[in-house]
């Protein structure tokens, strides 16, 4: 949930753990608003590998720690108006494995 009246830059990443506990999970995050009350969510926007997200510039200037280790990780860079939203990952490659969603606020 993103309360307030600014805008927050905000970098949801997707992240295999390590190749022994990851296996060949390809990690994929989807974004999706939710308006309470309304039982259909906005789709908002997804990735699958970082590097081709559109501000995957702006990602790899940012700190070493955040920036995404391996280029299969996703991540979504954006700036959230105040609302309620949540992010999924799933494999984009149908296999199975353990990762971790990141969510840090850059302002």
């Amino acid at each position: 949930m993103i309360d307030g009246q600014n805008t927050h830059k905000t970098l949801l990443r997707g992240l295999r753990i390590n190749d022994a506990l990851s296996g060949a999970l390809d990690p994929k995050l989807e974004l999706v608003r939710i308006y309470p009350g309304n039982p259909v969510a906005e789709f908002l926007e997804r990735n699958d590998n970082w590097r081709d997200h559109g501000r995957a510039g702006e990602i790899a200037a940012l700190a070493s720690n955040l920036v995404p280790p391996d280029n299969r990780d996703a991540a979504i860079l954006r700036d959230f108006v105040p609302g309620v939203y949540t992010v999924l990952m799933q494999p984009a490659n149908s296999a199975t494995g353990v990762g971790i969603v990141g969510v840090d606020a850059l302002n």
